[in-house]
C-alpha cells in the first residue's frame, strides 16, 4: 500500500515542510519555481510507518517523539547533516521536530505500543 499524507494542518506547513529547488538539483527547471519537501518532514512522514501513529497531535506528539527517538537509538538516524568540510555527521529527530509537524495525517497503520516495540525489535 502507497503511504499518503496531508500536511495542510501544520501551522505555516508550505514555509516549515516545503523548499525550493535550486540549480543543480534534480527536477530543477528555471522557468519555473519547484519545490520540494526539506529532510525532516519528509522523515517524520516516513516514521509514521515505524512508529504506528499515523496523526501528530498536541495529545501525541510526546508519545510519537519517544517513538522515533527509541527507533534512532537502536538503529540510527534517518538523516545526516554536512559539515562545510564535508563530514557527515547525524542528524537525531528532536521533540521541537515533532512538535513542529503538529497536525500532519498519513494513511500508516497503527500499532500498539507493545506491537511497535516487537516489529522494531527494541530492546528496554
Amino acid at each position: 500500500m502507497a503511504l499518503h499524507w496531508n500536511l495542510q494542518k501544520i501551522k505555516n506547513y508550505k514555509r516549515g515542510c516545503y523548499r525550493t529547488l535550486k540549480e543543480g538539483e534534480q527536477g530543477y527547471n528555471p522557468n519555473k519555481k519547484q519545490f520540494r519537501l526539506r529532510q525532516i518532514p519528509e522523515q517524520i512522514i516516513l516514521y509514521t510507518m515505524n512508529t504506528g501513529i499515523r496523526e501528530i497531535t498536541e495529545k501525541n506528539y510526546k508519545q510519537f517523539y519517544n517513538r522515533v527517538h527509541l527507533l534512532e537509538l537502536q538503529h540510527g538516524t534517518g538523516y545526516y547533516r554536512t559539515t562545510p568540510k564535508g563530514k557527515h555527521i547525524p542528524r537525531y529527530t528532536t521533540l521541537e521536530d515533532v512538535e513542529k509537524m503538529i497536525g500532519l495525517s498519513t494513511n500508516a497503520s497503527t500499532k500498539t505500543t507493545s506491537r511497535f516495540i516487537k516489529d522494531n525489535q527494541i530492546e528496554l
